[in-house]
């Protein structure tokens, strides 16, 4: 099984100057990137459907931006435990990156 980061997008959508993705590539082990869609939040009263369209057209700016080197986010709609679960099924998750959320206690 191959050994790779893992690094969970989620309110920070670059490509630069983002402390966990730079951390999971100085590793040197393959990175995945993954977005969730977390159903708790998308029915949260927090989030309006501009929000999720402005996610979802950054999400896939950056995948555009990933063409030349071949990678992509893998976009995900499921809470976070049965994804990571499918993750692990095909992969060995070395480590987890992701800057830690704020101000809702819903989600890691």
């Amino acid at each position: 099984m191959e050994k790779i980061n893992l690094v969970w997008l989620k309110r920070d959508l670059r490509l630069t100057d983002h402390a966990p993705l730079q951390a999971a590539l100085t590793s040197g082990r393959p990175t995945l990137l993954l977005y969730l869609f977390e159903p708790m939040l998308l029915g949260d009263a927090h989030y309006s459907e501009r929000h999720w369209r402005f996610v979802w057209q950054s999400l896939q700016a950056i995948n555009r931006d990933l063409v030349q080197s071949k990678g992509e986010v893998l976009i995900v709609t499921s809470d976070w435990q049965t994804c990571f679960a499918r993750i692990a099924e095909r992969y060995a998750i070395e480590a987890i990156y992701s800057h830690q959320e704020v101000g809702l206690a819903c989600t890691f």
